[in-house]
């Protein structure tokens, strides 16, 4: 038993010294190599202190699992370094996707431009010529000198009345041109000087070509809309003087284009307010609640009633003729791809008084900007000047002698204010527009001046 312990201990002691061995020739390799830390930290993992029991075998296998566990912390190092080198290769990838999205961003907002101009151009089709040729140009120097002769034979087959009226109410009064002066001679001498003064030359560009080819198409619009103005006075007229011929009408407003007619025939027996709906129009009546059981049976003089009747069917005229010369001049909206002003505006008076009337440095040949304010302003304030059938229908109960001459009154009142307030206006933009302009005559009385007569 004792032999077997010697024999055990003698085992031990040889291995033992064998690690001790070992461990020394690695001090020696690392010191001849310059490693310093590397030898104290094998030292530290190699430098094992006896196992008291344990073999040989035991204490290499001890040895292998140490080594194992070096092995182990270095490719755990290894990972560690390998996984700190990657970490910095996914902030490449992650700019990557910064620079892509911010990309499409881009490309996004550059499309979204692109179309929106594309629409714009779309839209424009019927603006301006940014260029023509003198094909074109002699087109539409023939178009307005068409347009002249139609309005010249129009205008010697106007009444008398019809032509102090226009001269009166639709020419401009400024320094230039005399009171006797024909507004027929005013247009044709605007035509005359834009096409000695403006024409371009043979060695003109297309941009100076399609300048004046703008020119001349304004020009058509102002002379097409003094011919729409001098048509609604004919209709105006033909309405008066059949509403003369009446027997019941009297005491009627006269009106302010033509105040010379008078409405003197006399009229017996008395109307009701069925009846004063029936000479409006029928179906107003219907409409109004006035069928078989009328509201009221009051009955007015006949003559009064349908004194009220034609001063509401002059009124309602007037407004529809105003806004068809309206309509003409839209077309300048459209050949100089200009849109009506949106939202709120100012009063009319402070818009003649003090609004812009252009932006260019030089006054330009007509200020389009401005007079699309200025078609947007009178077509709000007419639209608030209508008699709706809801405010006529009220008038049933009020349907006495006091009241139908009242509300004759009143709109004796509105057509004179309205006709007073237009004059009022054209006669400041005219002026405005004068003194902005160069002391040549033919300032006086340009086509900006003409069309702002018109309205």
């Amino acid at each position: 038993m004792y032999e077997a312990v010697e024999e055990r201990e003698a085992r031990e002691t040889e291995a033992h010294t064998a690690v001790r061995s070992a461990s020394q020739a690695k001090e020696e390799q690392s010191v001849h190599a310059g490693q310093t830390d590397a030898v104290s930290e094998t030292q530290d993992c190699c430098d094992l202190p006896p196992l008291p029991g344990a073999s040989i075998r035991d204490a290499l296998a001890d040895i292998e699992e140490q080594q194992l566990g070096l092995t182990d912390a270095t490719s755990l190092g290894t990972r560690n370094q390998t996984n700190e080198s990657e970490a910095p290769r996914k902030k490449p990838k992650r700019r990557a996707l910064i620079w892509g999205a911010s990309f499409v961003v881009v490309f996004l907002a550059v499309l979204t431009i692109a179309s929106r101009r594309a629409l714009k151009r779309t839209a424009q089709l019927k603006g301006p010529l940014l260029t023509s040729n003198p094909e074109e140009v002699k087109m539409f120097e023939e178009a307005l000198q068409d347009q002249v002769e139609g309005f010249k034979r129009l205008w010697e087959t106007a009444s008398p009345a019809a032509r102090q009226s226009f001269h009166a109410h639709y020419t401009p009064k400024v320094q230039g041109s005399s009171p006797s002066t024909s507004p027929l001679n005013l247009f044709e001498r605007q035509v005359s000087w834009l096409l000695l003064k403006n024409r371009p030359g043979k060695r003109a560009t297309p941009e100076q070509q399609g300048q004046y080819a703008q020119m001349l198409r304004i020009a058509w619009v102002v002379i097409k809309a003094a011919e729409t103005r001098l048509v609604c006075l004919k209709q105006l007229e033909e309405f008066l003087a059949k509403a003369h011929r009446s027997e019941e009408s009297r005491l009627s407003v006269r009106n302010p284009f033509f105040p010379g007619g008078t409405w003197t025939t006399s009229g017996g027996g008395l109307l009701s307010f069925r009846g004063f709906m029936n000479l409006l129009e029928p179906e107003t009546a219907a409409n109004a609640g006035c069928g078989e059981a009328s509201a009221t049976d009051e009955a007015v003089p006949r003559a009064l009633a349908h004194s009220l009747a034609n001063s509401i069917q002059m009124h309602e005229l007037q407004l529809e003729l105003d806004a068809k010369v309206r309509s003409v001049f839209h077309e300048l909206l459209l050949i100089t791809g200009t849109a009506l002003p949106c939202g709120p505006q100012r009063p009319i008076e402070e818009l003649a008084k003090t609004g812009a009337l252009f932006s260019e440095q030089r006054r330009p040949f007509f200020p389009v900007s401005f007079f699309a304010s200025l078609l947007s302003s009178f077509s709000r304030i007419h639209k608030a000047q209508e008699i709706p059938e809801e405010i006529i229908s009220t008038w049933m109960y009020q349907w006495t002698y006091e009241g139908v001459t009242q509300r004759l009154t009143e709109l004796e009142d509105l057509i004179r204010e309205n006709a007073s307030a237009t004059a009022s206006v054209k006669k400041t933009l005219v002026n405005r527009w004068v003194l902005l302009g160069t002391e040549e005559a033919n300032d006086s009385t340009d086509f900006a001046c003409l069309a702002f007569s018109l309205l």
